[in-house]
């Protein structure tokens, strides 16, 4: 026997307009995301943010510094951050913005150069922007008093200034008050792109020189790839540190009498040599600088203030770093010493780009 059923037609396309699908904004961008990077970008896949320490949190060298002469290397205080003109002051501050409480980098402008110039570099930026790849920047800021800052973008030559490509992004109008700003879908070309090229963002006053006083203050600096701003990426501070430490490492005796760390062989009366952990491997081969240090019996007898420090072979990619340090005299050939600190002494190594 057999058996028959059937079923009034019906439009397919009114009964898919009936399903009760509700995605929330976010939810239709990504359902309508054109490309697989697209969808990466609405959901912040991966570690996005090209910018290091711009939440402003990891400060090595101090909490703030005043700058010597007019030049590039002005690394005072917060890391990965820089400014140019003699006098100009960098101070990490604490402020509470839009209710919560946020660590902030303070440039206050001095001297006959006066204006806040201020910079963040960014290590082989031209590898991956300067084909056009589209980005976006975003961040908080606030002003002493009514000015306007120019955000530029620069490419030029590994470990210098030489053969830049400068562009202008946006100038911004700030004011007194903490605002957000957002600069979406940006893309500068690199004419001279290549694997080798640094690049970064430069903020400054377009006013010029504007005499001594003005301020500003910024926090939670985001560069990203996509034509979005999304919310800041927020790393841990163990993270942000090790990411500083590519750039520069300073270990200091910050409690009082003495400390002694690693171990160094005498070669001769004034020369020493041996290795010494570091936290990350570096970019490059480290300036070192230093105050306060001793090579010091083991049996704790006698010690030897160090008169120069410096990195004996170049190591790059290591967890150590080759050293020798010297004293006026003193030391015993095939004799081990403690390398000791005194309160407030340190030993710093700098690779910044």
């Amino acid at each position: 026997m057999a058996l028959r059923a059937s079923k009034p037609s019906f439009n397919v396309r009114e009964k898919l307009t009936e399903l009760d699908r509700r995605f929330g904004l976010k939810g239709s961008e990504l359902v309508a995301a054109e490309t697989i990077q697209d969808a990466r970008d609405l959901v912040s896949a991966g570690r996005k943010n090209l910018i290091i320490n711009g939440s402003m949190e990891i400060a090595q060298r101090g909490t703030s510094g005043t700058k010597s002469g007019s030049a590039y290397g002005g690394y005072l205080c917060v890391d990965r951050w820089a400014c140019y003109y003699d006098d100009t002051t960098m101070e990490q501050v604490e402020r509470t913005i839009n209710g919560k409480l946020k660590k902030a980098l303070k440039v206050t402008a001095a001297g006959s150069n006066g204006r806040p110039y201020v910079y963040h570099k960014i290590e082989n930026s031209s590898k991956i922007l300067g084909d056009g790849t589209q980005f976006s920047i975003s961040f908080w800021m606030r002003s002493s008093a009514s000015t306007r800052q120019q955000l530029q973008w620069r490419y030029y030559d590994n470990g210098t200034e030489n053969n830049s490509s400068n562009s202008n992004i946006v100038v911004i109008d700030v004011s007194t008050e903490w605002k957000y700003y957002k600069i979406e879908n940006i893309s500068v070309i690199d004419a001279s792109q290549n694997r080798t090229r640094d690049g970064g963002l430069w903020i400054y006053n377009t006013s010029g020189d504007v005499g001594s006083g003005l301020w500003i203050e910024f926090t939670d600096v985001q560069v990203e790839l996509g034509k979005q701003c999304t919310d800041f990426e927020h790393r841990s501070y163990g993270e942000e540190l090790a990411r500083c430490q590519r750039y520069y490492q300073k270990v200091i005796n910050s409690a009082g009498g003495t400390a002694r760390t690693f171990v160094m062989g005498a070669y001769v009366v004034t020369r020493a040599f041996g290795g010494y952990p570091l936290s990350t491997p570096m970019r490059s081969d480290p300036d070192v600088t230093f105050s306060g240090l001793k090579l010091e019996r083991l049996n704790l007898s006698a010690s030897y203030t160090v008169t120069d420090a410096n990195t004996y072979q170049t190591m790059i990619g290591s967890n150590a770093q080759s050293m020798e340090f010297n004293v006026a005299s003193g030391l015993t050939g095939n004799t081990a010493y403690y390398v000791s600190f005194d309160s407030g002494g340190y030993l710093a190594f700098d690779s910044e780009l």
